[in-house]
């Protein structure tokens, strides 16, 4: 990388400030030039980036105007740009362009000395460097002889079973992409991604929900014996049967940084779930960034307790243990399924990284009292991913377990890009969302940046997005000039943190004229120790009247409570806090809620219910 220049960026401002001290104003598309500037990208890929705002763009117009804004800032003609964003941190790497890649973490990862453990199978044991070498390499052998060739896409559980840890990897590193299916989906759901998503080969255990879909390509069974295949053919025979691998076949293949590496799926709220490609790019970048936040070296023993259809989930699993040095732990079926089997699995293996949903976190809690004294003093940190991590959950898991607890993901769009403060109890909900090396503003209706404070909806430009981000079903997000516009109401604070406020398309308006989000009376309702978790919605009436509809999931100790007074006293706990507009009209007690992808409530399927008179008793 060339020499560096120090800069600050204020985005929300529009305004970038030198060393020297002397500042100018920056236009929206300046900005993005700077970021990739900053990461020493290539024209094609400042092109690729910015074509959205402008398709007669070309890798010579990207190349004058990178040049004409150096000469403006006062820089060298091919000088780097060193960005500082408002969280002091801002796009950077130590990595040449063309080695940002999955791939490079990979190979980095598997040269380690042969006999250096790397992964350890809860029940089965250590693998070392050397042996997932082997195995790895006979794997990526098998996939090539079936037809997988650079760009080819294999699907396969996304679970934590060292096959999927295999596979996963072999492809990579052969050039294909992975396709994520989800192992907690329903069955419909997971016939949907296969058909959306057809692969040249696909590994998997359900093969019995799937049917006979020929989307999936070549089909090998997960489980013993043939897995719901039907024809006999499991993993085990399948590797058998694979040609040893010749010497080179694990760096022979070049790829890309915007070429694709996985394959997730969007929620399914709106509809069928649709294929969206991250790229090796944004893997390689936000395990970078991540690693660098957050300190992971080779002491490091990282779990998940949760599928790696999750980009967070597929990082802890893979990419952050082969980039720092540290060490994987693959947890058993029990382990996978029930949070005290978890906890007793990750302490007994000495765990410091643990990434799991907000329910295996609740599962911990409940189980605590039947845990050893100090168990999991082992962590450093906790990664909530996928999931909605409420402030009475993560009270009452520091609580229980007090290391930093950090919000990975979070149920809305900026979460992709951003994290909790892992020194504050907050969670991007309550102002202490971090956004990691992305642009961030905050945009009013007409698309024009409102003041620091001030809520608007908020706007992402990053390298760390999937490739996809245009054509969802939802037309309030997308991409837009270059930015994407996530759809999340918040706002950016004086100190770069950010607080989301809601969905813009969850957004009631009252009689009366208030506008409510329904997540601040969902954080009021959650830190109810008679709540286990809260869904709020809006529902239009006969009279054309917007109410507010909250969806109770009581606390275990309340469950079979008196429903009409647990649904008065919550009545009266928003009414203290926020003031008698935003109270809920109906207030509904449900044993569980119906969930779309991530483990989001599925408010489209309980608005439905509750206008069908089907969601419960009302008070």
């Amino acid at each position: 990388m060339s020499m560096g220049v120090p800069f600050y960026l204020d985005v929300q401002a529009g305004r970038v400030t030198g060393a020297s001290g002397a500042s100018c104003d920056v236009s929206s598309r300046e900005m993005m030039l700077l970021y990739w500037m900053a990461l020493d990208a290539p024209p094609a890929r400042m092109t690729r980036a910015l074509a959205s705002a402008d398709s007669a763009i070309t890798d010579e117009i990207t190349h004058r105007a990178a040049e004409a804004l150096r000469r403006r800032l006062g820089m060298d003609d091919g000088a780097v740009p060193v960005l500082t964003l408002a969280n002091g941190m801002g796009p950077a790497s130590t990595r040449p362009w063309s080695e940002r890649t999955t791939v490079t973490i990979l190979r980095q990862g598997l040269a380690r000395a042969a006999n250096t453990p790397i992964v350890h199978v809860v029940g089965e044991g250590a693998l070392s460097a050397g042996e997932v070498r082997d195995l790895v390499g006979r794997v990526a052998a098998g996939l090539r002889r079936d037809g997988v060739t650079p760009g080819g896409w294999v699907a396969v559980d996304a679970t934590q079973r060292l096959e999927s840890y295999l596979v996963a990897i072999a492809t990579l590193l052969i050039g294909g992409v992975v396709v994520r299916l989800g192992d907690s989906v329903g069955p419909a759901t997971l016939r949907a991604m296969v058909c959306q998503a057809p692969a040249v080969l696909t590994f998997s255990a359900r093969f019995d929900l799937i049917g006979e879909a020929h989307e999936t390509g070549a089909r090998i069974g997960l489980e013993d014996g043939d897995g719901g295949r039907g024809d006999g053919i499991g993993f085990a025979d399948w590797v058998a049967d694979c040609p040893a691998p010749p010497p080179d076949l694990l760096s022979e293949v070049t790829i890309g940084p915007d070429d694709p590496a996985l394959v997730g799926f969007t929620s399914g709220s709106t509809g069928v779930p649709r294929p969206v490609c991250t790229s090796h790019e944004a893997v390689f970048r936000t395990s970078e960034a991540a690693a660098r936040r957050f300190g992971f070296d080779a002491t490091d023993v990282f779990c998940t307790a949760t599928d790696f259809t999750a980009l967070s989930a597929f990082r802890s699993m893979v990419t952050l243990a082969f980039l720092c040095g540290g060490t994987t732990v693959l947890p058993s079926a029990a382990g996978r399924e029930q949070p005290l089997a978890l906890a007793l699995e990750a302490d007994s293996h000495g765990v410091t990284r643990l990434t799991a949903v907000p329910n295996v976190l609740r599962g911990i809690v409940k189980a605590h009292d039947r845990l050893p004294p100090h168990v999991l003093s082992c962590l450093r940190t906790v990664f909530s991913g996928s999931g909605i991590l409420d402030a009475a959950t993560a009270e009452a898991f520091r609580a229980c377990v007090p290391v930093p607890l950090v919000d990975y993901y979070g149920a809305r769009e900026i979460g992709t890009v951003a994290y909790s403060d892992p020194d504050q109890p907050g969670t991007l909900t309550t102002r202490g969302g971090l956004a990691s090396e992305a642009l961030i503003r905050m945009l009013d209706d007409a698309g024009q940046p409102v003041a620091t404070g001030d809520p608007g909806e908020i706007c992402v430009h990053t390298d760390g997005l999937m490739l996809d981000t245009g054509g969802d079903a939802d037309p309030s997000v997308g991409v837009r000039d270059g930015w994407y516009r996530t759809g999340d109401l918040g706002r950016v604070h004086a100190s770069g943190r950010i607080e989301i406020i809601g969905r813009r398309r969850d957004i009631i308006k009252t009689r009366d004229g208030g506008l409510v989000s329904p997540i601040e009376i969902e954080d009021v309702l959650n830190r109810a120790n008679t709540v286990r978790e809260a869904c709020v919605f809006g529902w239009m009436d006969g009279d054309g009247v917007e109410k507010i509809v909250a969806v109770v999931i009581p606390a275990d100790d309340h469950a079979h409570a008196d429903p009409g007074g647990l649904a008065r006293a919550l009545r009266a706990r928003v009414m203290d806090r926020l003031g008698r507009y935003k109270v809920p009209s109906h207030v509904l007690l449900r044993s569980e809620l119906p969930r779309v992808g991530r483990g989001k409530p599925d408010k489209i399927t309980l608005r439905a219910a509750f206008e069908a008179g089907l969601a419960g008793t009302r008070d």
